[in-house]
């Protein structure tokens, strides 16, 4: 997944997804442009569900995708987020 922001721009991998305490905890692989982790409360959960059900189509694409990723496991280039000057403002090595 790629992931936008006014912080960083990241292509992000699902690695391990666990149950800790009342939160999923998503944790980057190894081979995302930067370690990170997601943390999904209920009522995160809660509100990205509402916001499928305002957009029916949404919902029925969420349900295909694994099947439409079924298979296409293509080698994704990856790069550090320094390269980046939107992460990197100052242009430091």
């Amino acid at each position: 997944m790629k992931v936008n922001s006014p912080l960083a721009n990241m292509e992000m991998y699902v690695g391990l997804v666990i149950k800790q305490g009342a939160q999923l905890v998503i944790h980057s692989r190894d081979d995302s442009s930067m370690q990170a982790q997601v943390y999904i409360a209920p009522e995160d959960a809660w509100d990205f569900l509402k916001g499928l059900l305002r957009r029916p189509s949404s919902l029925l694409y969420v349900l295909i995708m694994p099947l439409l990723g079924m298979g296409k496991r293509r080698h994704r280039p990856t790069h550090s987020v320094l390269e980046d000057t939107l992460n990197n403002p100052w242009h430091l090595e």
